[in-house]
């Protein structure tokens, strides 16, 4: 199967998505490669040709796709594309998402050849309580070189998209024991609710660094920071995925929420990428 060039399709307000894309093509060489960055605005509408490669990547939300990803991704369609699909989480669970981003690939003309579960330092983490602090690092982005080289590799050797053998869609659930951790958060929100413990609607900032240079407002995926007024974010709009705080050049803002400390304490052994990979039907 020839492929003439490499899509990127990413949602990726602090960067992991996009960074984990570019390491899975890395290697790609003499194949064009391109973005489409969902993080910021709208997306135009387009079809992506069955002669290019889809990496598609997004972080994950509670265990499914970041709902602003999804909206902004139901503006692509393939004709019969092959897709890589890519879930980044916090080191917690990925719970549906590498599921549901399948279906929406059979749904819009993309054929799943490969998905794969990747960590990146979760939103929340801070000096603090540091979560998966600085992941993807060195060791994730050689492993999504290599990822990228077999899936390379499979491309070349299979005649046509027509024999790709589906990947089982059961498989791409996360394991149950990070099933057993959604519901303990679950658990976890019930508890604050009934002990009406204060939950952050927005980050906060802190006027005595804010400079308001505006950087927050131009990386807001979502247009709740107004860049006449950088220091207030609208709860309505915020969809807490903590990139005004990362990228504050003053520090100026962070987020404070309860679930920081309960997740730096119990997420901190290390989770390492899993891969599925399409087989070809040799009938």
């Amino acid at each position: 199967m020839k492929i003439e060039s490499v899509c990127h399709i990413y949602f990726s307000p602090t960067k992991t998505s996009r960074k984990i894309a570019h390491a899975v093509s890395r290697d790609f060489e003499d194949i064009l490669k391109r973005d489409i960055d969902l993080t910021v605005g709208i997306p135009d509408k387009e079809v992506i040709k069955s002669h290019e490669l889809a990496i598609i990547a997004v972080p994950v939300y509670g265990g499914h796709i970041a709902p602003t990803a999804i909206e902004r991704l139901h503006h692509f369609s393939g004709e019969n594309t092959p897709a890589i699909i890519i879930a980044v989480y916090g080191n917690r669970s990925y719970g549906n998402t590498l599921s549901e981003l399948n279906s929406w690939c059979v749904e819009h003309g993309f054929i799943p050849i490969a998905a794969v579960a990747f960590i990146g330092e979760h939103s929340y983490s801070s000096d603090l309580y540091p979560i998966a602090n600085g992941r993807p690092d060195g060791k994730d982005e050689n492993t999504a070189v290599q990822i990228g080289q077999k899936i390379l590799s499979f491309l070349q050797t299979c005649p046509s998209i027509d024999v790709v053998q589906p990947i089982n869609p059961n498989k791409l659930k996360s394991p149950a024991n990070d099933f057993a951790m959604l519901r303990f958060f679950a658990s976890v929100i019930v508890a604050l609710k009934i002990k009406h413990a204060p939950l952050s609607l927005a980050p906060n900032t802190d006027l005595e660094k804010c400079t308001d240079c505006g950087v927050c407002a131009q990386i807001c995926p979502t247009g709740a920071i107004d860049i006449r007024q950088p220091s207030f974010s609208n709860p309505e709009l915020c969809i807490k995925c903590c990139a005004c705080v990362k990228g504050c050049p003053q520090t100026a803002r962070s987020y404070q929420t309860p679930f920081a400390p309960i997740l730096y304490r119990t997420m901190k052994k290390r989770k390492e990428p899993i891969f599925f990979q399409a087989g070809i039907n040799e009938k």
